[in-house]
């Protein structure tokens, strides 16, 4: 019981965190950084990228 709330208050912060960083307009690195906090945690993982994806979604649309 007391380690579901603790995973439901990392989860809380973690949401938080985003949308913070989101109205802000923070630079990208700032989202990446937490992007990497949650694949690290085990929240979430990326799918596979595709090879020769020219940016960093694999849209093919370049972001540079």
């Amino acid at each position: 019981m007391k380690k579901d709330k603790e995973e439901i208050e990392a989860l809380k912060y973690a949401i938080s965190t985003i949308a913070e960083i989101i109205h802000m307009q923070m630079p990208l690195k700032y989202q990446d950084a937490w992007l990497e906090s949650i694949v690290k945690s085990g929240i979430w993982k990326p799918e596979t990228e595709e090879v020769g994806a020219c940016c960093r979604n694999g849209c093919g649309r370049c972001e540079q």
